[in-house]
């Protein structure tokens, strides 16, 4: 039976692995995380009324667009092969979202019920375009594209940004730029492919 770790030994194992040392955060904060890969994402609906998401400086699209389309408990529909990854996962906390990359309000998904944070990931792999150019062959134009899997980089940002703002009461612009740091990698635009899972 192997010995139980020291707490230099566990320091040490845990600078070596940031996906595990991010599962441990998770499971040491006081607040209660769910993660789910699952063909529905339910939360609790959106901590802000309209109206005072209006009076507090925020466009009424911008409302609707998070309450009808990306609050659906769905995710994109099979047949959409390319676009930003928002349509293939959802971040809620219970903390107040603030202002989005495009510095627009934006209302604040809450986790489901019984939760504080909730990251979830449309089943399948996810790939960012890393390189794009046309090649020319006799008469006929082809476009040649470079795909990287990001489903594992994807998830450990969105759980990351998700603790940040929950147990660290950050804004999201701020627990966001955190996460690209530490998960290097931007997340808010590009050009993306969603395999889905069969």
């Amino acid at each position: 039976m192997e010995k139980i770790k020291t707490p230099e030994q566990i320091a040490k194992i845990l600078k070596k692995d940031d996906g595990l040392a991010l599962i441990k955060d998770l499971v040491d904060a006081e607040e209660k995380y769910y993660y789910s890969t699952e063909s529905t994402f339910r939360s609790r609906g959106l901590k802000e009324t309209q109206e005072d998401f209006i009076k507090a400086g925020g466009l009424k699209n911008n409302y609707l667009e998070i309450k009808y389309f990306f609050l659906a408990d769905q995710w994109a529909p099979q047949e959409m092969k390319t676009n930003n990854t928002a349509l293939f996962y959802k971040n809620a906390s219970t903390t107040t979202y603030g202002i989005n990359t495009r510095d627009k309000l934006q209302p604040t998904l809450l986790p489901r019920e019984g939760y504080d944070g909730q990251v979830g990931l449309m089943p399948g792999k996810i790939y960012r375009i890393t390189n794009q150019h046309v090649q020319q062959t006799g008469g006929s134009v082809t476009i040649v594209r470079s795909f990287e899997d990001i489903r594992v980089r994807l998830l450990k940002h969105e759980l990351y940004e998700n603790y940040l703002r929950t147990t660290n009461e950050l804004p999201y612009i701020n627990a966001h730029k955190e996460a690209n740091t530490k998960f290097s990698g931007e997340y808010h635009d590009g050009t993306y492919k969603l395999i889905p899972q069969n």
